[in-house]
């Protein structure tokens, strides 16, 4: 699932992610780890945590570890963890889109691993969670997300790079520029 969320912010550092054997732990990560836990005292309102879970879709080929599931009878939501980021509702629609898109991605293998129905997905971030429900144009973008990263593996061809501020602190910039177009 991480490199369907790397695809959305990016697909070319996707690629790269895919063909630089790098990493991936970021300084961000390690900061996150120093944290106490995050999903403490998420239980409320009758919804069961687990953590840690394997989810996959063999539709989507897609698997991943969900940071956290919550379980309420038939219904799951999933928790994404940002602990460090300032998250809000308005971020997840804009330049954290990657964020929720990834949580989505989470939301819809845990729907096909455990047959229960997606209520919606959390992403807990530095300063609280916001709860977002799963609408039809979500599924659709997350669905056209694994299609294009799945292209990607299968061509392992460098897509066109974006350019924009993201570039700027990107792990690849210089390998990126001597890419070139891809």
């Amino acid at each position: 699932m991480r490199l369907l969320k790397e695809y959305a912010y990016c697909p070319r550092y996707a690629y790269l992610q895919l063909s630089v054997q790098r990493s991936y732990v970021t300084e961000s990560m390690r900061a996150a780890l120093a944290l106490g836990d995050p999903l403490a005292g998420l239980e409320a309102q009758g919804w069961r945590v687990a953590t840690n879970v394997r989810v996959a879709s063999r539709r989507l080929c897609l698997w991943g570890y969900a940071d956290a599931l919550l379980v309420n009878g038939k219904l799951v939501r999933v928790v994404e963890v940002k602990a460090l980021t300032p998250v809000s509702r308005k971020a997840l629609r804009g330049r954290l889109r990657h964020f929720l898109a990834q949580a989505v991605a989470y939301g819809i293998c845990a729907e096909e691993t455990l047959h229960l129905t997606l209520d919606g997905v959390v992403v807990l971030g530095r300063e609280g969670a916001v709860l977002e429900k799963v609408t039809p144009a979500l599924r659709r973008y997350v669905e056209s997300l694994a299609s294009g990263l799945r292209a990607v593996v299968e061509q392992g061809r460098a897509p066109a790079p974006l350019r924009g501020p993201k570039c700027g602190y990107c792990a690849y910039a210089e390998l990126c520029s001597a890419l070139g177009r891809g």
